[in-house]
């Protein structure tokens, strides 16, 4: 009976994170600022909480204090999209965020780009990378899809993201996902948010507003076609 209990109150949390997300999506808190981004000399800098990529013109924050943040200090490539992998093993990794407890690490959040070989939408995207997810499984139905692929609706930036859990046999540290994709011409912007089951309503704010900080400031400066 505990168990049921609990599994009713993180479904019920769940669903009241996948509906905040809509909105914050829906409304163009996550988006394009044509204002420039801050001068600095490197391609990439933390700046008052908030992570810049100055090649590639995108932003995100870290959600507070309590957040970590590792990122890569050389951005002048992207490997090219390779189509015998899956999407997720396609993105170039920029940043990642982790939220720690002493020694145990209880999200991580990874920002990425796939230099796509042809143009695509964020929808398609998302259905190709959740069918590829489910493929990594035996039997695909033991992944719960918590939110079926969504459109973001945004005018300006173009998005999509689902939501899934891994189910417990399959030992994943982080088992509940979600993934979102952004493209502009060719290239996809992706955040990845991974958290423990247990931990999610105490994050789940947090995750918010990562995902609301994401910016695109105009014109990209890489050299990518």
């Amino acid at each position: 009976m505990k168990k049921t209990s609990g599994q009713i109150l993180f479904l019920v949390v769940l669903l009241i994170t996948i509906i905040a997300i809509m909105i914050i999506v829906k409304t163009d808190k996550i988006g394009f600022q044509p204002t420039p981004i801050p001068e600095f000399d490197t391609d990439a800098k933390i700046i008052d909480g908030k992570y810049y990529n100055k090649r590639y013109n995108f932003g995100i924050a870290l959600p507070s204090a309590d957040w970590e943040i590792s990122y890569r200090q050389n951005t002048d490539s992207l490997l090219t999209q390779n189509s015998s992998l899956t999407l997720i093993e396609n993105i170039n990794l920029f940043a990642e965020m982790n939220r720690r407890d002493r020694l145990d690490t209880l999200s991580i959040v990874q920002v990425g780009i796939i230099p796509l070989n042809e143009p695509r939408m964020p929808a398609s995207l998302a259905k190709q990378s959740l069918h590829e997810t489910k493929q990594n499984f035996l039997s695909p139905d033991t992944i719960r899809v918590i939110s079926d692929v969504t459109v973001t609706g945004m005018s300006k930036l173009r998005g999509a993201y689902y939501m899934v859990e891994f189910p417990e046999q399959s030992h994943t540290e982080f088992s509940v996902w979600l993934v979102m994709f952004l493209v502009q011409n060719r290239l996809c912007y992706t955040i990845t948010c991974q958290v423990k089951s247990e931990e999610y309503d105490f994050l789940r704010s947090d995750l918010e507003d990562i995902l609301k900080s994401f910016r695109i400031f105009g014109k990209i400066n890489a050299d990518y076609k």
